[in-house]
């Protein structure tokens, strides 16, 4: 009896040695001292499947770590800062599907030009991150996925200070949801290079240029329960291709253009297969308004689509009280007023669509007009003035002088009366007086006050005409 209960703790002994090997090689912890060497070593010698993750809630410099097998980044908190414009995450591309995918980044902040590189993988998911970028120009995106890839998930992110949030090129079956993308220069959530079956859902899009652009070849699309606002832009823009989209219950306000659609683009990825036709477009239960120039825009819509199944926008919108409407738009391109049916090309709008007065006039058509100048306004009558607002840098020191630059652009003929420019942060405003054809730039110094996001408000005569974004360091 003896004899055999020593073999039982032996055997209880080995089994419990076993399973701490095991659990050993399932894991490994990254601590305060860890370089980004130290931390790559770590993920590579952790088993397929296994976690490794960050103990200590502390910022990590210089990260710049790749990602080749099925992994689980737990940041419990910590914080990565890039090395440079290099991506503190980049899943590098590979055939091998069993050890490409499942893989999790989740509980971290990023900091950098660059935040994370997918480049292959099935099963990605990003879950609960703070992306923090450092610079608004070309290339600089908080989420970057290319076309080698499977199931993405991004859920609960939040990405401020890039160019774009989110860059999506190709691939199949993603999904954005319970985001929040706010000032970012260029694109919250930018789609192409035939990526498909995609749901953006409930997510927060504020102060870019455009909440959501796509084409080349995009289809699939759920875009349900986002607020979209503040684009300088466009709320949404399927300007690259209009296969089925489907728009539920999203607010879009407070955008220069609410939505466009456009079809017949032979640009880009969308005109290899000849130019992009319209198909499958539902709209129900959207909030549009407020929109400073339109509301929805339809580009070589074919009128005999509309009501279709290729085309439904369906009573159960509301899209009202929408700035200027399609009549003054096309004043502003062509300098007269829009009278009754002109050109051949007519797309048609029914309900969705205010006129000047933002009473229920239905307009019945409307002339395409390619290249839409969205930033052009009529601030004084018979006067079309186009603001262009710039900056001398997107970053600079706490306590140092930037300059805000303000060219005013008349359009028109006759000259303007006085235009007032004012700069809400410095609370400082100049006036002008521009002659016809011609154009003058008002320069604005300020002084950036605190760290972080700078938000610099610019009226034209009361009207908000864009805020631009200034990081300080």
């Amino acid at each position: 009896m003896i004899k055999k209960l020593i073999f039982l703790a032996v055997l209880i002994v080995a089994i419990l040695s076993a399973s701490s090997v095991v659990s050993a090689a399932d894991m490994e912890n990254v601590t305060a001292s860890d370089n980004s060497a130290a931390i790559q070593n770590k993920i590579n010698s952790v088993d397929l499947g296994g976690t490794v993750t960050f103990t200590d809630p502390v910022i990590y410099e210089n990260i710049s770590l790749k990602l080749n097998r099925s992994v689980t980044i737990n940041g419990n908190g910590a914080t990565l800062k890039a090395n440079g414009s290099t991506p503190v995450f980049t899943i590098v591309k590979g055939f091998d599907a069993s050890i490409y995918k499942n893989i999790l980044i989740q509980n971290l902040t990023i900091i950098g030009n660059n935040a994370i590189y997918i480049g292959s993988g099935v099963n990605i998911t990003l879950a609960d991150l703070n992306l923090q970028g450092l610079s608004t120009d070309y290339h600089c995106y908080g989420i970057d996925i290319r076309e080698g890839f499977l199931d993405s998930t991004i859920r609960n992110v939040n990405a401020t200070g890039f160019d774009s949030a989110v860059m999506l090129g190709g691939g199949d079956r993603s999904v954005i949801t319970g985001c929040n993308f706010h000032d970012n220069g260029r694109n919250s959530i930018s789609i192409f290079n035939y990526a498909g079956n995609l749901e953006i859902t409930n997510n927060i899009l504020a102060n870019s240029s455009y909440g959501i652009h796509f084409g080349g070849g995009v289809r699939n699309i759920l875009i349900s329960g986002n607020n979209i606002s503040g684009m300088a832009c466009v709320g949404v823009a399927a300007i690259k291709s209009a296969d089925s989209i489907t728009f539920l219950n999203n607010i879009i306000q407070f955008n220069v253009i609410g939505v466009i659609i456009k079809a017949a683009d032979t640009q880009h990825m969308g005109g290899i297969n000849g130019p992009t036709v319209v198909n499958k477009i539902y709209m129900d239960g959207n909030k549009i308004q407020h929109n400073s120039l339109i509301g929805v825009l339809l580009e070589n819509i074919p009128e005999s689509t509309v009501g279709t199944n290729r085309f439904i926008i369906t009573d159960n919108n509301d899209i009202s009280n929408n700035g200027v409407g399609f009549e003054a738009y096309y004043m502003v391109q062509n300098g007269a007023k829009w009278t009754g049916e002109i050109g051949d090309s007519l797309n048609i709008v029914k309900n969705y669509v205010k006129d000047i007065s933002n009473e229920t006039t239905v307009v019945e058509k409307i002339i395409t007009v390619e290249k839409p100048v969205i930033s052009e306004k009529p601030v004084v009558k018979d006067v079309i003035i186009s603001p262009t607002v710039k900056t001398s840098k997107n970053k600079i020191k706490k306590g140092k002088t930037i300059t805000v630059s303000v060219k005013l652009t008349n359009f028109g003929k006759d000259k303007s009366n006085a235009i007032k420019v004012y700069n809400k942060y410095t609370k400082k405003s100049l006036t002008a007086v521009v002659n016809g054809k011609k154009f003058k730039t008002l320069k604005f110094k300020v002084k950036i006050m605190k760290k972080g996001i700078n938000k610099i408000p610019i009226q034209i005569n009361g009207k908000l005409i864009a805020t631009v974004n200034v990081r300080g360091l």
